[in-house]
């Protein structure tokens, strides 16, 4: 059965996005606190819940974010929230349409 075709499958992947779209007002927060433990919880549970409903992209950005956090890296940090959004913007534009 293709999942992502039906319909009530798109509607846990919209459900989805928009806890997303709800999270990253917090990871912003935590990003200009520099709060890296939180950060580091944020990026771990993307890698999972973005292989869960098949965005690997996501996943991916989630281990670049969990490892630029343990480096405390917050040049990369700020750009990685910026593709971060963009990529959530880009899913909800497919998904939402």
């Amino acid at each position: 059965m293709d999942y992502f075709n039906d319909p009530e499958f798109q509607d846990l992947i919209r459900s989805y996005l928009d806890y997303l779209m709800d999270s990253l007002v917090t990871f912003k927060v935590n990003c200009v606190e520099r709060n890296y433990s939180e950060i580091r919880k944020f990026a771990h549970n993307l890698k999972g819940s973005g292989g869960g409903y098949g965005f690997d992209d996501l996943t991916q950005l989630g281990n670049d974010i969990s490892s630029t956090a343990m480096r405390k890296d917050a040049n990369k940090l700020d750009s990685l929230v910026k593709e971060l959004e963009d990529l959530i913007m880009k899913k909800r534009a497919e998904y939402f349409n």
